[in-house]
């Protein structure tokens, strides 16, 4: 049948309720994100029998979730027309575990691991008891990644501030980059918690990406963000027509991925109720009905 047809069969509730997509600077990948039940579960095994890459990740998320049995899900897909060329699942713990318990999780997740930064340091820099969620990502270039998220309520100018220099240090980036990020992030946080903070596994207790995800960012704000980013004029123009055309005053989120020397990359979420969905992830919208924004975070 198909990667496209299978996955809009499967979920077709989902992708007809509740949906977020995202694009970034590759202007032929988008990707469509839907959450799942525990019991939607099994069908992420028939999902990927249509994708060439995905049988070790079907196994392994299946593994872990019985496992683990976290408590809530979301399957994201990135598409290049309607080729597959990754998917993720995010899983939410049922309480935030500590680095052993942690440890104990993953083991059922092989061949997924992490050689990040230890997890209890990172709790630490950010004051919260530890991850609250964990992504599981293949992609067709072979590659299989591992992300933490951690949720802080803190407010978003102490956790950029007060927070950060403990972070960075965790992370194993300089100390120096702090000014960049507070440069970067003020104009995207509103007032409030920071909410999550995601962490990409990499060597020798380094990440390989720290992530900011504020939330319900202003349009207007977070182009200028891109155009600071040096994103071409032509692509922003690109992503203005995506906005309009999925009827979002604002972006769900906007994702800002950091290394060790600055921005390496960044995603674009709108969330949406699509009326109907010509291909998967590609929303047909019904002009004369009004889509409520979700207005949510996607990772917990």
């Amino acid at each position: 049948m198909g990667a496209a047809a299978t996955f809009q069969q499967l979920f077709r509730g989902a992708l007809s309720r509740q949906v977020e997509y995202s694009y970034s600077d590759d202007e032929h990948r988008f990707s469509s994100m839907i959450p799942l039940s525990a019991s939607q579960l099994p069908d992420l095994q028939v999902l990927a029998a249509e994708i060439p890459f995905a049988g070790d990740w079907a196994w392994s998320v299946r593994r872990f979730a019985q496992a683990v049995r976290p408590d809530a899900f979301l399957l994201r897909l990135d598409w290049e027309g309607n080729t597959a060329s990754a998917l993720t699942l995010y899983c939410r713990f049922p309480g935030e575990p500590d680095e052993a318990a942690f440890r104990a999780a993953l083991a059922h997740a092989r061949p997924f691991d992490w050689n990040g930064p230890g997890p209890d340091d990172l709790a630490r820099a950010l004051g919260v008891n530890g991850p609250r969620g964990i992504a599981f990502r293949s992609s067709g270039k072979g590659m299989n990644n591992t992300a933490l998220y951690f949720k802080s309520g803190e407010h978003a100018g102490r956790a950029l501030g007060e927070r950060m220099p403990a972070l960075l240090a965790a992370c194993g980036y300089p100390a120096e980059l702090q000014s960049l990020l507070e440069k970067d992030l003020h104009a995207l946080y509103r007032p409030g918690p920071v909410g999550v903070i995601g962490v990409d596994d990499g060597q020798e207790g380094q990440a390989r990406a720290l992530k900011f995800d504020p939330a319900n960012v202003a349009l207007d704000i977070a182009f200028d963000f891109l155009a600071r980013a040096q994103v071409p004029a032509q692509r922003i123009d690109a992503l203005r027509r995506s906005a309009r055309d999925l009827r979002a005053d604002a972006a769900s989120y906007l994702s800002a991925q950091y290394g060790p020397d600055g921005l390496r990359g960044w995603r674009i979420y709108f969330a949406c109720e699509p009326c109907s969905t010509s291909a998967p992830g590609r929303p047909l919208i019904d002009t004369q009905r009004n889509l409520r924004e979700l207005r949510r975070l996607p990772h917990y």
